[in-house]
């Protein structure tokens, strides 16, 4: 690791964790059964042949690279799941290796690794496992993942027993232990949640409360096939992500707690939005992204590990995809030249999916069970999952996301700090200027060419009618924005601001500008 991260987060060590216990050789052995060789005859894994197999046990980390190598020679879509599952296998085997390595005092040196020098053995099976999820999307392992991470926060938090029986953490322990791992001492952790240039609501999105299951449905049918924007409150008050206590999203250290004291990977974001210059992603822990982004305790100052770049340079990046999400993992990438300040979003990320007890918080609201009218063309295009899909959106104050459409109903849903939200109607769309198809032939129609932050009326300062100083679009042009979009000005909209346990049904097809006004943690549920 260069001088330049030397005091982030991913570098504290601390007495908590340097006395972590070893792995308990229950645990050892029952992994070591699960990951036997004993496939099924329909496993796929068998398509990768004999030798590879054989060498699971024996060499992890080279099976692990070469299954990397064949997973991006091919487009995501089109990668055989056996490359997929061989890098799955090939990772339990690796998190083996290294659990029995230090129960046996043999641990694998990963002073050559960028990414897993000095990390307790903990942090490195935790982040050996987050990539096999992220890369491989776990076609075949998922249960067994989740089980082993689950298990691990036991013995994070000391509270095994010789015989492997689970008991009961004391609560003031338990946050001395993340209070230490974060590096701030008896600190308190608080998320910052102040608000930053409050927009003023000229154009009030209609609100009303804990709307019935059949009022919304009413709602959905009674606009002529149009239904419109609803900000719906108190609809959210049963969920223990909000109501309780030991369960809340607003406490850093329930977030903490299960993400392992912030070992969890998480793919975050940098950059103002994803249609400026310089806008990237990267693969962090938790523990770094929330002690760099999202802490009432975080100043401008404090800069993220591989996140300070020079100018006229690009750090290293390999494509990573999970899902439908594309993420890219950076290399470690430092230089003292020029540092800057980029802000680090989670956004639009399953982390309900990789983290169940995050899903257990929350509960799917009734309105996305609601039935909607479409065309049969349209019902037969629709992407129709059995639940709705969930996504996760986590960072600090200033994080947005530019002007766009969504192919699905979304009922977005507040849980930690507030947003505002701006909404415009499909008939609105000749005067938002959409993109085409970009130079690396990305189809970006359901994004608008106008930045639209600046345009923004805030109880602080003036109306803007200039684009700040920024790397967006419209900033880089020399002409005034009504000279390029002289249609824009005419555009009709409805706005407002959600704080905690508020939702918002965006109806398909609406054009959205979302900003976070605090620290913000948000689900979105898209359904047809």
């Amino acid at each position: 690791m260069g001088t330049a991260g030397a005091n982030t987060a991913l570098n504290i060590r601390t007495e908590a964790e340097n006395n972590l216990p070893t792995p308990p050789k229950p645990l050892v052995d029952w992994l070591a059964a699960a990951v036997s060789n004993d496939f099924g005859p329909s496993d796929p894994i068998w398509a990768c042949g004999d030798s590879l197999i054989s060498a699971l046990q024996i060499l992890p980390n080279q099976v692990i690279r070469l299954a990397h190598e064949k997973l991006h020679s091919f487009p995501y879509q089109d990668v055989p799941i056996y490359w997929r599952r061989l890098f799955e296998e090939a990772s339990l085997h690796a998190a083996l290796k290294e659990m029995q390595g230090v129960a046996t005092n043999e641990r694998i040196d990963h002073s050559h690794s960028l990414s897993l020098p000095q990390l307790d053995w903990v942090s490195v099976v935790v982040e050996i496992l987050d990539k096999a999820a992220i890369i491989s999307g776990l076609p075949g392992r998922e249960e067994l993942i989740h089980r082993l991470i689950d298990t691990l926060e036991n013995v994070l938090y000391d509270s095994c027993d010789q015989d492997g029986q689970i008991q009961d953490e004391p609560s003031r322990k338990r946050r001395k232990i993340e209070k230490d791992v974060m590096g701030l001492g008896t600190e308190a952790l608080q998320f910052a949640t102040d608000f930053s240039h409050k927009p003023r609501i000229q154009h009030a999105i209609p609100t009303c409360s804990n709307l019935s299951f059949n009022q919304f449905q009413e709602h959905l049918l009674a606009s002529n096939d149009s239904p419109t924007p609803l900000i719906i409150q108190d609809a959210l008050v049963h969920w223990p992500a909000l109501s309780d206590p030991l369960r809340s999203w607003s406490d850093p250290h329930c977030l903490l707690r299960k993400t392992l004291g912030g070992r969890r990977l998480v793919p975050v974001e940098f950059g103002r939005s994803y249609t400026d210059a310089g806008w990237g992603q990267r693969i962090i822990t938790f523990r770094e992204f929330m002690s760099n982004c999202l802490l009432q305790q975080c100043s401008e100052a404090t800069m993220l590990s591989g996140w300070n770049v020079t100018s006229g340079e690009e750090p290293e990046q390999s494509e990573r995809q999970s899902g439908g999400t594309q993420v890219l993992a950076n290399s470690e990438y430092q230089t003292p030249k020029r540092k800057i300040n980029l802000t680090g979003y989670l956004a639009q990320h399953d982390l309900l999916a990789q983290i169940p007890s995050l899903r257990s918080d929350i509960a799917i609201p009734d309105y996305c069970y609601c039935a909607t009218s479409a065309t049969p063309s349209e019902l037969e295009s629709m992407l129709s999952p059995d639940e709705p899909l969930m996504n996760a959106w986590l960072g600090p104050g200033g994080t947005i996301s530019p002007l766009h459409t969504d192919p699905y109903h979304n009922i977005f849903c507040q849980v930690v700090g507030s947003k505002y939200i701006r909404l415009y109607a499909p008939d609105q769309t000749s005067h938002l200027y959409p993109h085409g198809i970009d130079e690396q032939g990305v189809d970006m129609s359901n994004t608008s060419q106008i930045d639209l932050q600046p345009f923004i009326s805030r109880d602080k300062g003036d109306f803007l009618d200039t684009p700040q100083a920024h790397d967006s679009e419209n900033a880089e042009s020399g002409s005034s924005v009504a000279d390029q979009f002289p249609l824009f000005e005419k555009a009709q909209y409805v706005e407002g601001i959600l704080g905690p346990g508020d939702c918002l049904y965006i109806p398909k097809g609406w054009w959205h500008y979302v900003e976070s006004l605090s620290t913000s943690f948000s689900v979105s549920f898209w359904w047809n």
